[in-house]
């Protein structure tokens, strides 16, 4: 069987999409929500929404033509429906494993989504996938400027890499995943006055093809790496920052990677994607603290 190919929805999509939706929902939905919501789910609203979330869909098609699609919005995996020509196919499994993707590139740890309480064939796949069902709730189903109140369950999924799950890491503002790991005891007064540690740790994941956005912190930051590679890029102190130096900071040090690498404080950082993960530590000093922290 051919594979499905996993790409960002296209305005062309649209009306695919819409009768995948449609044929999706109702065969889901009829018997399990409200007959008000069935009454204004129409035709029109399927092809009217379709064409207003291109932004939030990712399709999965084979060959030329869609074969299913997802839409994620924020924290929530809120449609997934495949054509009925290509259920059992793996299609579904494919589609699902990419919102889980699309959830924590959007920076977020778990992912949850709302299954209708008498869809028993959706109940078991999530759970098949490895979804957790929280319990019952109602839903509250968009309809123009309100919404209806279906009983749904509310299952979730920690969306983190493994090694972010093993370390217990969590999304950091940058991009990448986070930990504070120590601060010292110790305290120093800052020149503004201001109180801080006299140094702090965390362990940072960057996954591979991740990067950070320029930030910068206040403090001198030392780069120690541990596994993969980070390509660290420096912009200077100015209000716009251009890379001006670049350092890779890695354990292949035959190959010119650095074990250490020390960013100013004041200066403009990011990093760009990598080929495989990256897990380093960052030792800050003065402490750091997010209110000395600047995103670009």
């Amino acid at each position: 069987m051919t594979e499905p190919r996993i790409r960002p929805a296209a305005p062309d999509d649209a009306t695919a999409v819409a009768r995948i939706w449609e044929a999706g929902w109702r065969d889901a939905h009829l018997g399990h929500v409200p007959d008000e919501l069935v009454r204004v789910r129409t035709s029109e609203t399927f092809r009217t929404r379709s064409a207003e979330r291109v932004a939030d869909t990712a399709v999965a098609t084979i060959g030329d033509e869609v074969a299913g699609f997802v839409m994620v919005l924020d924290d929530e995996v809120d449609q997934v429906y495949v054509d009925e020509a290509h259920r059992g196919s793996g299609v579904a499994g494919v589609l699902l494993a990419e919102a889980e993707r699309l959830v924590a590139a959007g920076g977020h740890a778990r992912a949850w989504l709302a299954v209708a309480t008498g869809n028993t064939r959706a109940r078991r796949f999530y759970e098949r996938q490895g979804w957790a069902d929280e319990g019952a709730f109602e839903h509250e189903a968009p309809v123009g400027d309100g919404s209806i109140a279906v009983p749904c369950h509310r299952f979730v999924r920690d969306v983190r890499p493994e090694l972010a799950r093993r370390l217990d890491l969590e999304p950091h503002p940058e991009g990448g995943w986070y930990r504070q790991t120590w601060v010292a005891p110790e305290t120093v007064r800052l020149p503004d006055g201001r109180e801080r540690a006299t140094a702090t740790l965390i362990h940072f994941l960057l996954p591979a093809t991740d990067s950070s956005a320029w930030h910068r912190v206040a403090s001198d930051e030392l780069w120690l790496a541990h596994l993969g590679r980070v390509t660290l890029e420096l912009g200077g102190t100015g209000p716009a920052p251009v890379t001006e130096e670049t350092i890779v900071v890695g354990t292949d040090v035959a190959n010119g990677e650095r074990p250490q690498a020390l960013v100013p404080g004041g200066v403009w950082q990011r990093t760009v994607p990598s080929e495989q993960d990256a897990l380093v530590s960052c030792v800050v000093s003065p402490g750091f603290d997010f209110a000395d922290f600047e995103l670009g």
